[in-house]
C-alpha cells in the first residue's frame, strides 16, 4: 500500500525511485541474497537501469551510502534488515474483512518473544512535525497488516514503520 502519489507530488521523483531500491536492497540482504557490503554495487547497478546521467546517479547513490551509513549507526540494519531466525520479508496476504478484500505485501515481520513485529520501511524524508499526520494516515495500513499477520501466525502482534532516511522507529 505504497503512497507513490504523495511521495511524488511532496519529494519528487527521486524518492520514488529511492523507494524501489532501498526495498529491493532490504529484501535482498534480509533473505541473505547480498552482503552489507556490497549495497553500494548493487545500489548502483539498480539505479543504472533508471538513471543515465551520471551525476543525477552520483547524487542518488550518496543519499543511498548516507542513509545505510545512519541505518547502521542507529543499529536497526543489524535489529531490523540483516537475516535473521523466525523472520519473514515481503511476506504476501489475502485478508477478507466483510465484503472487502485486502492484499498486500509486508516488508519485514519478525518473530520473537511470542510476538510477531511487524516492520514497514518508508523510505522518503520526514520531518518530525509530520509524524502525528503520518501515523494517522498509516494506521489503516498497518492495522490491515496486523490483523492479517495475527491470523497467520496466531501471535499477537506490534507494528512499526521505520523511517530510513531519519533514521526513526515508530511503533503504530
Amino acid at each position: 500500500v505504497t503512497e507513490e502519489i504523495d511521495i511524488r507530488v511532496k519529494h519528487g521523483e527521486d524518492w520514488v525511485l529511492l523507494g524501489k531500491v532501498f526495498h529491493k536492497l532490504f529484501e535482498e540482504i534480509s533473505r541473505g541474497l547480498m552482503e552489507i557490503d556490497d549495497i553500494e554495487k548493487r545500489a548502483h547497478i539498480l539505479l543504472r537501469a533508471e538513471i543515465y546521467n551520471e551525476k543525477e546517479l552520483d547524487k542518488i547513490g550518496k543519499i543511498i551510502k548516507g542513509d545505510f551509513e545512519k541505518l547502521s549507526a542507529s543499529g536497526y540494519i543489524k535489529d531490523i534488515v540483516l537475516p535473521t531466525k523466525d523472520s519473514y520479508v515481503e511476506l504476501p496476504f489475502i485478508l477478507q474483512k466483510g465484503k472487502t478484500i485486502y492484499r498486500g505485501r509486508i516488508d519485514r515481520i519478525i518473530l520473537k518473544d511470542n510476538v510477531a513485529h511487524i516492520y514497514d520501511y518508508k523510505t522518503f524524508p520526514v520531518k518530525e512535525k509530520e509524524l502525528p499526520e503520518l501515523l494517522d494516515k498509516y494506521r489503516f495500513q498497518m492495522d490491515t497488516y496486523k490483523e492479517a499477520v495475527g491470523k497467520i501466525f496466531r501471535l499477537k502482534t506490534k507494528s512499526y514503520l521505520l523511517f530510513t532516511h531519519t533514521p526513526l522507529l515508530v511503533e503504530i
